[in-house]
């Protein structure tokens, strides 16, 4: 047995071995490998697979990443199919350790194959199949350990699993998992990365979600509003990804551009009257003046509310209108600062017809706020 630190440095070398961030020196370091004789391949292999579930965490993640450098190199050409069944085959195992690790290492891995597929490899359906099946059932574990390790491999995992997703059967079985985890309280950690997840989704499979807003929109709108901030962030950027999605939709049509059948579901529309209430009042939740350098739910809310006037345009400017006139004379100081806020957010959206009366009403408030010692 080899001194821990001794075993954790061998695995960085190997790793560091094996891909670089210099794209001449990664393609070279790659054709290395695949170079090398099969036995010594495979020797490496095994003594790297053994370290993975090691006592020692350490050891384990440093032969995760070595393991999943190797995956990124052989998965593509099918040379070497039993990684994946192997680390599914660690996931049911009854040994907590053994099941976290090789969902670290399905974390690792699944990144790596999403780079893989980006630049054109390919990653067969039996892969992404596996993964998926691992992944989703560490979610499922009650343990929050290894319910978090799993849920934070989902988040790349997705990405390879577009057939799995265009299957209803199968998506059902994944948002369902994905709700799960979202309201996992037990565990803010897990949220906080379910949430994360559902932000990917939002991202890859935006044309889906239609049949679950129901449930997403009241879990998100209700988390947003009553978790605790580090878990409402998250939250928070699924609607703004979901303006993202609608803007870059928008602006095929009107470039004229082919958007390949792809259609707006029009899902920011149909949440305004309640996404935009909760938006302008999550703005007064600063805690306080000081916090500028922070990212915190009330710079996120503004700037989701500036993605929604984007995509609504003139629908939002009644709804904001109601706030801000509201609170610009608050006694509160974070209330004056959120309506200033919100009247900022939808300057660009809303057409200069509607805006024009808001203006001209607005305008001495406005004068009055730049003596505001309390509002930035």
């Amino acid at each position: 047995e080899k001194p821990v630190v001794a075993r954790q440095l061998a695995g960085l070398l190997l790793k560091n071995g094996l891909a670089a961030k210099d794209l001449a020196r990664d393609r070279e370091l790659k054709q290395r490998w695949v170079a090398l004789p099969a036995p010594s391949r495979n020797l490496v292999k095994e003594a790297t697979t053994t370290a993975l579930v090691f006592p020692q965490v350490d050891v384990g993640k440093a032969a995760a990443q070595v393991l999943a450098k190797i995956g990124a190199i052989e998965i593509p050409p099918n040379e070497w199919p039993g990684l994946v069944p192997l680390l599914l085959q660690h996931v049911t195992n009854t040994d907590n350790a053994a099941r976290q690790i090789s969902l670290v290492c399905l974390g690792y891995l699944c990144e790596e194959l999403v780079l893989v597929q980006e630049e054109g490899g390919n990653i067969s359906d039996d892969i992404a199949n596996n993964i998926l099946t691992a992944v989703v059932q560490g979610m499922r574990d009650p343990e929050p350990n290894t319910k978090l390790e799993a849920t934070r491999a989902f988040y790349h995992a997705v990405v390879l699993a577009k057939k799995n997703f265009r299957n209803q059967v199968e998506r059902d079985v994944i948002m369902s998992v994905m709700n799960d985890a979202c309201m996992f309280t037990a565990a803010p950690e897990v949220q906080i990365a379910a949430f994360e997840c559902l932000v990917q989704i939002a991202t890859e499979y935006y044309d889906f979600l239609m049949p679950y807003m129901n449930t997403l929109g009241l879990l998100t709108l209700e988390t947003i509003k009553s978790a605790p901030e580090k878990v409402a962030i998250p939250a928070m950027e699924f609607w703004s990804t979901i303006c993202d999605e609608e803007l870059y939709l928008m602006d095929l049509v009107q470039s004229g551009q082919p958007a390949g059948g792809r259609v707006s579901l029009n899902l920011i529309q149909q949440a305004l009257p309640h996404l935009v209430p909760l938006l302008t009042v999550t703005l007064t939740k600063r805690q306080s003046e000081d916090d500028d350098d922070t990212w915190s739910l009330a710079m996120a809310a503004g700037t989701c509310l500036a993605l929604v006037a984007q995509v609504v345009g003139d629908g939002c400017v009644d709804l904001v209108l109601q706030f801000v006139n509201g609170n610009f004379t608050n006694q509160d100081w974070k209330y004056r600062e959120a309506a200033v806020l919100a009247y900022g957010s939808i300057m660009e959206g809303p057409t200069s017809e509607k805006m024009r009366p808001m203006v001209e009403q607005s305008l001495s408030h406005l004068v009055m706020a730049l003596q505001d010692p309390s509002v930035a």
